[in-house]
Formats: structure tokens, sequence, C-alpha cells
């Protein structure tokens, strides 16, 4: 495998960046501690890229990035979102009490 590091396996010298593939717990250990079942949920609905690597399912790097990544865009959407309400909230409650 050319010095790959994959997570949770043994294999490869541990290195000083983040592997490139992840066994599935292991995967869950980087997504915060998730379990391996709701990693396997997040793969079959898309949200995370599984490659075969000699016949073991494993995460991505790049899948996991991009998922969190999704995550953080989410949350500034729902935290914008809830700001608008609270002025639109405020608006009214001014127009109200004129």
């Amino acid at each position: 495998m050319n010095g790959t590091h994959i997570a949770g396996s043994g294999i490869g010298p541990e290195p000083a960046s983040p592997p490139d593939v992840y066994r599935l717990p292991a995967a869950g250990i980087a997504l915060g501690g998730i379990s391996r079942r709701k990693v396997s949920d997040l793969i079959a609905a898309g949200e995370l890229e599984a490659i075969p690597v000699a016949g073991i399912r494993m995460v991505t790097r790049t899948s996991i990035e991009a998922y969190l990544d999704r995550q953080r865009n989410k949350k500034d959407e729902l935290e914008q979102l809830v700001s608008r309400t609270a002025v639109a909230r405020e608006k009214r409650k001014a127009l109200t009490a004129a």
C-alpha cells in the first residue's frame, strides 16, 4: 500500500498527519465518537464515501472532512435563520406596540 496508514488496523507506520482511510470504528472516532452503526448509516445515506481495501470497507479521510464541512455549513445556516427570525420577531413586536 506504499506506506499508506490505515487507521485502526495496525498497518503502516503511525503518521504525523491523519490517515488516508479509516476502518469504520476509527471513522466513528474521527467523527467525534459516533458508533460503527452510525458510520454505516452515513455511508448508506451517501454522506460518507466508503471504498473496499482488501475486502474491508474503509471510509476516506476526504469524505470525513467533506461531511464535517457540510455539518458546519448547516449549523451556520441555522444560526443565520434563527438570527433573522429573532430580528423579524422584534420588528413585529415594535410595530404592534406602536
